[in-house]
């Protein structure tokens, strides 16, 4: 799908031709791209999740900082048909990374009996049954991923809007400096905060969503702050701020999604938060845009996108008391259990000890 929209994209270039073959096409074809990369990590690694997750991602970083510097020039001196060119051969290169995934194969092999004979047979029951499950219910019985799946796209209603009118804001505010820089510092420190942040959620002593409930709270808070500088240093550091909490919050999408539904059950987890994510993340800069023709500057758009970063914190805060509950509930069946496998054990003894006494009684007797 990503060769087939740059393809059509060079062939026909025009607004309505691009809204489709470079939006939509390419959209759906880097999302299939992208939550399958963030599954499979959980298939391979467990003790060491965070970190991974920080070292994969940190990969769409890197194009963040280069893209910007390497893209205006390409379009002025070999023009958009051969640049599309160049960025299919780009793209070719993930379906060779795509051929490299596969599921890990079990350690134990398992002894099946008739019933799960049944269930692995392909029949006509079995393939209707295969069907209905391609939409996994049981992620929506989960509290916490409902709690989660509704604060996330909630948070994230403003997230592009730096990207989107930093460069053009700083502008207005400081004619002659390289406001597209900016977004390059974003990007950089973002692939920092990925590697760094998604190390730091590895530890036991952390809870991974208080972490990313942090991030949202700086990303909410550096977003209001880019209103007020008045020198482009002060902006550098904003801005190398805001992409280190980025890079924190992105890190901690796959290590959530697996230790709130399981391994099993993550790809579904990651792809319906994603499909949601998409529709903030899609309205939130036009509005940006309405609220600069209204106003003339881009000072209440930029409050007003910090505002939900804060909202998707609080909102997480439930997710914290159910984690909270089904810890003690852990706990309580562990102990109720270890308590039972005790008395079990000592009922064991004192029959083992009444079967000798009287074994010893009958030869007495005898």
């Amino acid at each position: 799908m990503l060769l087939s929209s740059f393809t059509a994209s060079k062939n026909n270039i025009s607004i309505s031709n691009l809204s489709i073959t470079y939006g939509v096409v390419l959209g759906i074809g880097f999302s299939l791209v992208y939550t399958p990369s963030l599954v499979i990590l959980g298939h391979y690694f467990e003790k060491r999740l965070g970190v991974v997750n920080g070292i994969v991602t940190s990969g769409s970083s890197v194009f963040t900082v280069f893209l910007p510097i390497f893209l205006p020039p390409l379009f002025t001196t070999y023009g958009v048909r051969t640049t599309f060119q160049i960025l299919s051969a780009m793209v070719f290169v993930l379906i060779l990374c795509s051929l490299t995934f596969a599921e890990k194969p079990k350690d134990d092999i398992e002894v099946v009996d008739n019933d799960e004979l049944e269930k692995i047979c392909i029949t006509k029951e079995t393939v209707t049954a295969r069907r209905r499950g391609l939409i996994n219910g049981g992620i929506w019985r989960n509290k916490m991923y409902i709690l989660w799946v509704t604060a996330i796209p909630i948070a994230l209603f403003g997230y592009f809007v730096p990207y989107a009118y930093l460069p053009e804001h700083v502008k207005q505010i400081l004619p002659g400096y390289n406001s597209d820089l900016l977004v390059t510092f974003i990007g950089a420190f973002s692939g920092i905060g990925r590697l760094v942040f998604g190390k730091i959620s590895d530890y036991p002593q952390i809870n991974s969503v208080i972490l990313q409930q942090v991030a949202f709270i700086a990303i909410g808070t550096l977003t209001v702050l880019l209103v007020f500088p008045k020198a482009y240093v002060v902006f550098i550091i904003l801005c190398c701020g805001f992409g280190l909490f980025d890079g924190c919050f992105i890190s901690l999408i796959g290590p959530i999604a697996h230790k709130i539904v399981g391994q099993r059950d993550a790809s579904q987890a990651i792809g319906f938060l994603l499909g949601f994510c998409s529709i903030p993340l899609t309205i939130g800069p036009p509005l940006a845009g309405y609220l600069y023709d209204l106003n003339g500057n881009y000072i209440l758009a930029f409050i007003l996108s910090g505002v939900p970063p804060f909202i998707g914190a609080l909102l997480m805060l439930p997710i914290l008391r159910q984690q909270r509950r089904e810890e003690k509930m852990h706990k309580f069946a562990s102990s109720s259990k270890e308590s039972t496998e005790t008395k079990s054990e000592d009922a064991n003894y004192f029959d083992d000890k009444i079967k000798v006494q009287s074994s010893e009684e009958q030869k007495t007797i005898v």
